[in-house]
């Protein structure tokens, strides 16, 4: 694949086509347990890091550093990511 794909919820779909980012737009993947900046709010990231069993990829953009895009995370989606990419496992 060249890139992340990622679709609406399925309820929401109709009318909202896939958004791919390509892997060259990709500064970096931070794998995490919680959907929450560590760094802007400490206090919510450990409550939220505590409970949740599931992974968050933060990803930061080559194109907009001031913005990151948080999306569920699975181990399998690793495999796919290029060397070009810096993963850094948070966890």
């Amino acid at each position: 694949e060249s890139g992340i794909i990622l679709n609406v919820f399925f309820m929401f779909r109709p009318g909202h086509p896939c958004m791919q980012i390509n892997w060259y737009d990709i500064e970096s993947i931070d794998i995490q347990n919680s959907p929450t900046d560590k760094a802007k709010n400490p206090i919510l990231h450990a409550i939220t890091s505590k409970f949740s069993w599931s992974k968050y990829a933060k990803i930061s953009l080559k194109q907009l550093p001031e913005h990151n895009l948080i999306i569920p995370w699975k181990d399998e989606f690793g495999s796919n990511i290029p060397n070009s990419v810096t993963v850094h496992n948070g966890l």
